[in-house]
């Protein structure tokens, strides 16, 4: 898993930033000792006595001492950042394999469960079919307890969906995307919903934005983040996309005139099955896979509001 070797770096570099450290630490002690050595043998010389056996064989050996004992030194050195730096990297490892292997049987099971799910709940949806064709003389509180029971199993589906959506593996097909068509389109498709309650959807979108990933996912992000801001906004509001490039990166901002989040559960919006208050209905699972697919295509989602005025989402992707 990419997030597994990234951990696995950072847990590396902090290895060898102790390593220097204690490295740093041991060259201190090796170089007082030297310093000392020397000190010791000024303070010999200063003796008249022993003066002219001392000089002879320093005169030998003290002009290659100090040279030979910074390359055995250095030498030494380096061949302990190469040993450290691959034990850190084994030790990084088995720390993080069995978290990492948990971690994959949780989005097996997860996965698996999901599908198992799909199979009950289409069961049960044309049963209920099945017994309004055969049963025309249904009472309406039958009538009402079928429709409800249907919406709660439409209602299981989407979760069973997004929770598909969280634990896959990215394996969509990558292509080239027109970003600028893409999210013409889907301003295009959510206009006739905005229009229900008199909201202006206002696309600043700049041409020639292209990002390097899975198509469907992409659309799925700004159709789940344009969705939310038309739901949220009062009849009459506005809502803005605003897309263009700032340097290497392309900047995609949704902001609406709607109720806003609290400054307490902002960080919490992205977190799954999480809904505001203000939220109302819904699933607490569009922003959660939101946030995974823009990640998975490397880019950043973040969220800044102010309560009671509106929300601005921005999509980072690096082009």
């Amino acid at each position: 898993m990419e997030n597994f070797e990234k951990a696995r770096i950072q847990l590396t570099l902090l290895y060898i930033m102790l390593s220097f450290l204690l490295l740093g630490m041991s060259n201190f002690v090796a170089v007082n000792a030297e310093r000392y050595a020397f000190n010791s043998i000024e303070q010999a010389l200063a003796d008249k006595k022993e003066r002219p056996v001392l000089t002879a064989v320093l005169a030998r050996n003290l002009n290659n001492f100090d040279v030979n004992f910074i390359k055995i030194l250095l030498t030494l050195d380096v061949f302990l950042v190469v040993l450290v730096s691959y034990a850190s990297y084994i030790l990084s490892g088995y720390t993080l394999t069995p978290i990492e292997n948990m971690l994959q049987m949780q989005e097996e099971f997860s996965a698996d469960a999901s599908h198992e799910l799909r199979t009950p709940l289409t069961t049960i949806n044309m049963s209920i079919e099945a017994l309004r064709r055969s049963d025309e003389n249904l009472s309406q509180d039958s009538v009402e307890t079928l429709d409800n029971i249907q919406q709660e199993v439409a209602r299981m589906r989407k979760i069973v969906s997004g929770l598909l959506t969280l634990v896959r593996r990215d394996q969509a097909s990558l292509e080239k995307i027109d970003l600028s068509a893409v999210l013409k389109t889907c301003c295009d498709q959510l206009r006739l919903n905005a229009q229900k309650k008199n909201i202006v959807v206002d696309a600043k979108i700049n041409d020639g934005l292209y990002l390097f990933g899975g198509k469907d996912a992409i659309v799925q992000v700004v159709l789940n983040i344009l969705d939310n801001a038309i739901k949220y906004t009062p009849d009459g509001g506005k809502v803005i996309l605003v897309a263009q490039k700032e340097g290497p990166k392309i900047v995609i901002e949704i902001s609406d005139t709607g109720k806003g989040i609290a400054k307490s559960e902002l960080e919490n919006v992205f977190k799954r099955f999480y809904r505001a208050h203000e939220a109302g209905e819904g699933l607490g699972l569009g922003l959660s896979i939101a946030k995974k697919i823009v990640e998975e295509h490397h880019g950043k989602l973040k969220v800044e509001s102010n309560f009671g005025v509106g929300s601005t989402f921005s999509i980072i992707f690096n082009s």
